[in-house]
């Protein structure tokens, strides 16, 4: 036998209504036979209204109760769809929302339904009525209609996006209106975020991105309230010099900063609440997202002008927008191209200051007062040597690496990438800018950028810079037991091999050669090492200098490296008074730093000692067991750092009324290094 058996409808039943059952066919073909089983099951009565207005948790729940009568078992359970007002969108474009299966209640007086539903999971974000249907996990059983519905006050909105802005300059401004329903008030943030995306599929962000590299963000809660509020496109929503985020998000995801054209932004409004689970990761839920472009900030114009008494670095940055306040480093150079060094030239600072751009995107800075005593010593400056650099400064751009094109977009043609590594005035390598190492061409390395005045002295070739050879001042740290002394150098590494450069070590009336090594490390460096016994508890000066360094390379004079020498070290072993501070689990921390003492992985140790304060002085308390981060034996060494780290646990402070002090000095060999007394470190108080 061969039936067809139409699928069953399961309409949606009215508050008090009887479901209506569709009447079953089947059709039978001639010459078949066959048994037809048919189950008899009885109408399921549903009548269910919502109790009462909006409830919620204080968090992020929503409380919503159905009451009335049923004749289904109890705890049957239930699926409950949400019915979205007219004009509101759910997921993929649905016009209800799932709101989970619930259990009836129904074991004597009314029958009841109780919900309690995620607010962002549902997206219940709007003002209006929500009606709901519940269809019981019932044979044949309909969708039943609630009677009733729940006015929610769930608005999150602003009243403007840039989206449709004729123009956007970095830095324009727009106020920003917040709308927010009084059912999330008191419980919920807003947030908007001024992502910059790179193309088309990152023009929305998942609502459950925890990051916020990047992004010009302002938040409205109960505390900060809900008031307007401006945002500056690209850079931080507050008054007063720029602090530009848009280079951060560029560099974070990987962007060519040499690729031209436009910036490309787009809004991210977010509804969050906060996480007790993941106090870092808030719920949060993508209300809207609205794309835009920003013209990107361009150095039009860069170089240098003269007058009787200034020497004078000027420029334009276009596409800015007023009131912006963009800060720029610049500074003032020599330059010396080599007859035999191909394109190499070598440079030279001679003077460095800041300026703010103008409204109408021009700046002038006076880099040297000829006219006064600085300006007489650079009397002898050409003005065909000279070029000027700019930078933009790291705390305009906060982040970890970042390109100058990044920030502001320039032409090559005219204006001479500079890394780093070529043009770094002061010997501080925390003001080095770690670049992306997949980055190959100078403008997407460079950090600067330099004037057209040096193209010039290239004769219109891009130029290999160089700085002039030059020593840093020299420093000395202990590592292990050994003294290790160090001096960067600038120049290059070709004309230091050929230096042949040193230290000399003075110890009082005895002067010790050091014979450096050339190491590549953040740089170029100079290094060399000693026993630290042989300078233990003198007093030393380190001199760097390359008596035989050539004065005349690559076929020109090259003006000799100068000497360059430390201040007198008094290289006594010493301790400074320990810091002591409490954990949750009321550990007592101890860490000394120590001076001139060797370091793990040597053998020379410490001792940490707990003391009882009384009227007859400081006692030390027998039996206390300290936990050193590098033990050897019952004491500890110094990390490579030179710095002692030890715990003693709660138990160690027996009488709370008690009060108590930590000290760290040497026991060993009767308090001495190397036969030199070490002073041990002040008696702390323990909080």
């Amino acid at each position: 036998m061969s039936a067809s058996v139409d699928p069953p409808v399961e309409p949606i039943v009215e508050p008090g209504g009887v479901p209506t059952p569709k009447p079953v066919t089947v059709d039978l073909f001639t010459g078949s036979e066959g048994t037809i089983h048919l189950v008899a099951v009885p109408f399921a009565k549903l009548d269910l209204s919502v109790a009462g207005p909006a409830q919620y948790d204080g968090k992020h729940q929503l409380l919503i109760k159905f009451s009335g009568s049923s004749d289904l078992s109890h705890e049957t359970e239930c699926a409950v769809v949400g019915i979205l007002p007219e004009g509101i969108v759910g997921p993929a474009g649905s016009k209800t929302v799932a709101l989970g299966s619930w259990k009836l209640a129904n074991n004597g007086g009314p029958a009841k339904l109780e919900l309690t539903v995620d607010v962002f999971e549902a997206g219940l974000f709007f003002d209006g009525a929500l009606r709901f249907y519940v269809r019981p996990d019932y044979p044949c059983a309909p969708a039943y209609r609630v009677n009733g519905e729940l006015q929610l006050e769930h608005r999150a909105t602003i009243n403007k996006y840039l989206g449709e802005a004729a123009t956007v300059l970095i830095g324009t401004g727009f106020d920003v209106d917040p709308e927010i329903g009084d059912g999330l008030k008191d419980w919920c943030a807003l947030r908007l975020n001024l992502w910059e995306h790179l193309d088309s599929e990152k023009l929305s962000r998942s609502a459950t991105d925890d990051g916020d590299d990047g992004a010009d963000s302002v938040v409205w809660d109960a505390s900060l309230g809900f008031e307007k509020r401006t945002v500056r496109v690209g850079c931080s929503p507050l008054d007063g010099p720029a602090v530009l985020i848009y280079p951060a998000a560029r560099a974070h995801a990987g962007t060519d900063p040499a690729a031209t054209g436009t910036l490309q932004f787009s809004h991210v409004l977010m509804i969050e609440a906060p996480n007790p689970q993941s106090p870092d990761k808030p719920f949060r839920y993508e209300l809207q997202t609205r794309a835009f472009s920003a013209s990107k900030p361009a150095l039009t114009v860069f170089g240098l002008a003269y007058t009787e008494d200034f020497i004078i670095a000027q420029g334009n940055v276009a596409n800015l927008a007023e009131g912006l306040k963009l800060r720029l480093d610049l500074s003032l150079w020599t330059a010396q191209p080599l007859s035999q060094g191909g394109r190499l030239v070598l440079v030279d600072p001679v003077a460095k200051g800041d300026v703010v751009v103008s409204d109408d995107g021009s700046f002038s800075k006076n880099l040297v007062d000829l006219r006064g005593e600085e300006g007489a010593k650079l009397s002898d400056l050409r003005a065909e040597d000279l070029f000027c650099v700019a930078r933009v400064p790291a705390a305009v751009a906060p982040s970890e690496r970042w390109a100058f094109a990044h920030v502001i977009g320039y032409d090559e043609q005219k204006f001479v990438p500079l890394r780093d590594e070529d043009l770094l005035y002061d010997f501080d390598p925390g003001d080095r800018r770690p670049v992306d190492p997949k980055l190959k061409s100078p403008k997407q390395l460079a950090c600067a950028v330099a004037s057209s005045e040096l193209l010039a002295i290239a004769k219109g070739d891009v130029p290999q810079v160089a700085r002039l050879p030059e020593f840093a001042t020299p420093t000395a740290e202990v590592r292990g037991e050994q003294l290790y002394v160090s001096c960067s150098l600038r120049g290059p590494f070709e004309y230091w091999q050929k230096a042949a450069p040193a230290f000399l070590l003075d110890i009082g009336t005895q002067a010790v050669q050091l014979s450096g090594t050339l190491v590549k490390s953040n740089g170029l460096v100079l290094e060399a090492k000693t026993a630290l016994s042989s300078v233990c508890g003198k007093k030393i000066k380190v001199t760097a200098s390359a008596p035989d360094a050539p004065d005349r390379w690559r076929g020109d004079a090259v003006v000799k490296p100068t000497a360059r020498s430390t201040s007198e070290l008094d290289c006594t072993p010493a301790l400074r008074p320990p810091t002591v501070t409490i954990t949750t689990d009321k550990t007592i921390v101890v860490e000394c730093q120590t001076l001139w003492f060797p370091t793990h992985p040597g053998n020379k140790t410490l001792f940490v000692e707990l003391l009882e304060v009384d009227a007859s002085g400081d006692a030390p308390v027998a039996g206390v067991t300290v936990r050193y981060d590098y033990p050897v034996g019952g004491e500890g060494v110094c990390g490579t750092a030179g710095r002692l780290v030890a715990r003693i646990s709660p138990g160690a402070l027996s009488q709370a009324t008690k009060h108590y002090k930590v000290r760290v000095r040497r026991k060993q060999v009767n308090g001495t290094i190397y036969g030199v007394p070490v002073q041990p470190s002040d008696a702390v108080p323990i909080p």
